[in-house]
């Protein structure tokens, strides 16, 4: 059995918007955590990317390449934020839409470029420093 306070570095990788309580999973992986450990998540920036805002716009159908999965979550950079300020022993260092195009096309490069320096990519990647 693993004991609380055992890890110095904790990532989860597009779960939190499947989970049916992203607090008490916060809650769970903050007692698993060491003093000074970290934890890195990543979640989809499913209605907030520049990509999907244009479509929007344009009234084309949104059809996010993660819209079939089960997401019972979906998070903005405000709405997570709020997530993590509930573990006031979480410290936000990083928040921020990466650039997740390396092996894509030209087109998708130039996009996801765009997109990730405007703060506004495809996903959103939070590293946090528990205290």
């Amino acid at each position: 059995m693993v004991k609380d306070k055992s890890f110095d570095f904790i990532h989860i990788n597009h779960v939190l918007e499947h989970v049916g309580d992203p607090t008490a999973m916060l809650a769970a992986i903050n007692r698993y955590l060491k003093s000074g450990g970290y934890l890195c998540l990543e979640v989809p920036n499913e209605f907030f990317s520049l990509a999907t805002r244009i479509k929007m716009a344009l009234g084309i159908k949104y059809n996010s390449s993660t819209a079939y999965f089960t997401h019972r979550y979906f998070f903005s950079r405000k709405t997570l934020s709020v997530l993590i300020a509930k573990f006031p022993s979480l410290k936000i260092l990083s928040l921020k839409t990466p650039y997740i195009a390396q092996n894509m096309d030209l087109p998708h490069k130039v996009i996801d470029s765009l997109q990730s320096s405007i703060r506004m990519g495809a996903v959103l990647e939070c590293v946090c420093q528990k205290k």
